[in-house]
C-alpha cells in the first residue's frame, strides 16, 4: 500500500504544478494531524466508557492515518 509520500504529482487525477502539489500534500497532512490530534482526545475521553473493541477501534484509526500521512509524533505536538 502507498503511503501519501510514494503518490506522485503524476498520480492525481488533476494537473497541478509542483508548487500546488506540495500545498496540497501539506494541508492535506495538516489535516490529518487534525483528525488524529481529535480521535486520539476521544479515545482518552471516552476510554473508562466504551468497551475495549471501541477503543482499539479508535487506535487502529490513528495508527492508520499517522502510517499514511507519515505523521511523526513530533508533528503531533
Amino acid at each position: 500500500m502507498k503511503t501519501l509520500k510514494d503518490i506522485t504529482e503524476t498520480e492525481w487525477d488533476i494537473e497541478v504544478t509542483p508548487e500546488e502539489y506540495f500545498a496540497l500534500i501539506k494541508n492535506l497532512k495538516q489535516e490529518a494531524i487534525k483528525w488524529v490530534k481529535y480521535l486520539q482526545s476521544v479515545e482518552q475521553e471516552l476510554s473508562k466508557d466504551i468497551k475495549l473493541a471501541d477503543n482499539n477501534t479508535y487506535r487502529a484509526q490513528v495508527k492508520w492515518i499517522k502510517h499514511f500521512f507519515n505523521i511523526t509524533d513530533e508533528e503531533l505536538k
